[in-house]
Parts: C-alpha cells; sequence; structure tokens
C-alpha cells in the first residue's frame, strides 16, 4: 500500500512537472510567433499568449502556496510583467531615436491627395524597418532576451521537479 502511494505522488508530481513544461514552450512559441514577418502567424502568436496568460492565473490560482505548480506560475507571471515593463521602455526609445521621415513623407503625400496603395504601403514599411533595424534591435531585444532567459531558467527548474525560490525576484 505504501508503495502504491508513492507511485501515485510521482506520477502526480511528473503530470504537474509536463504541465509547467508544456506552459513553458507554449509561451516560447507564441514568442516566436510574434517574431515571424506576418500578420496572420502574429495574430495566432497573440491569441496564444492571451489564452496562455489566462491559463497561468487559473494554474496560480488552483494551486497551492507551497506546490511547484504555484511558484512556477508567480514566477512566469512576473516575468511577463518585467518584460513588459522592458518593452515599454524600448518602445519609447525606439520612438524617440528612430528616423520617421519615410513615415513623413507617406503622410504629406496622403494629404496632397497622392493615394497610396496596398505596394506602395509594404514598400514604405520594409524600408522603414530598414531603415531602423539597429535602433529597434538595440532597444527592444532586452525584453526578448529577458524572456528567453527567464523562460530557460524556469524549464530548467521545472524539469528537475522543483519550486523556484523567490519567484518575484527580478532575476
Amino acid at each position: 500500500m505504501k508503495n502504491y502511494l508513492v507511485e501515485d505522488k510521482k506520477y502526480i508530481m511528473k503530470k504537474e512537472t509536463k504541465k509547467i513544461i508544456y506552459l513553458y514552450s507554449a509561451y516560447l512559441i507564441a514568442i516566436i510567433c510574434n517574431i515571424v514577418p506576418s500578420s496572420i502567424i502574429q495574430s495566432l502568436g497573440l491569441i496564444l499568449f492571451l489564452v496562455i496568460f489566462i491559463t497561468t492565473y487559473v494554474y496560480k490560482y488552483k494551486s497551492q502556496e507551497d506546490s511547484v505548480t504555484y511558484s512556477h506560475m508567480t514566477y512566469i507571471i512576473k516575468t511577463i510583467y518585467i518584460s513588459s515593463l522592458w518593452l515599454l521602455i524600448g518602445m519609447v526609445l525606439a520612438y524617440y531615436f528612430a528616423d520617421h521621415m519615410i513615415i513623413h513623407q507617406a503622410i504629406q503625400s496622403l494629404q496632397n491627395g497622392m493615394p497610396l496603395t496596398e505596394n506602395d504601403l509594404n514598400r514604405i514599411m520594409m524600408n522603414y524597418l530598414k531603415q531602423n533595424i539597429e535602433i529597434f534591435t538595440l532597444t527592444l531585444s532586452p525584453s526578448l532576451i529577458y524572456l528567453i532567459y527567464r523562460f530557460g531558467k524556469g524549464i530548467i527548474i521545472a524539469q528537475k521537479d522543483s519550486v523556484i525560490h523567490n519567484p518575484k525576484n527580478w532575476f
């Protein structure tokens, strides 16, 4: 009887660990989808991200405070909020330092009554991105690097079926 309970507990722990690892993996997939330069794939990535984010809160509130799941869900939620702060700072810096002349010229053309086709808009956007790629990389990468670091660390700890000590820590 005692061995059965020990085996049953190991099964539950393994099931809990798999759930946590699947959640981290789904977040990484959502992040990759949002980097792909396709609006359809980015939309799917955003939907996936929102569903997983809600699921993270549900798992957190259904688990006990001293459980592996609770510590990882707290860690994930903290990671999302801190990376969002990094992203917001990066977006403000990108706006401030980027060269917007191409966009201003496009707006001026529209104001002068010259219609822009979809091809024109795509060309303008690609030129804008090419012209500012260094600025966007420098300002927006810290958020992405932070997410990948934290999720990688979380997956490693989850594979050990271990709680995250001090999950609200920034690093």
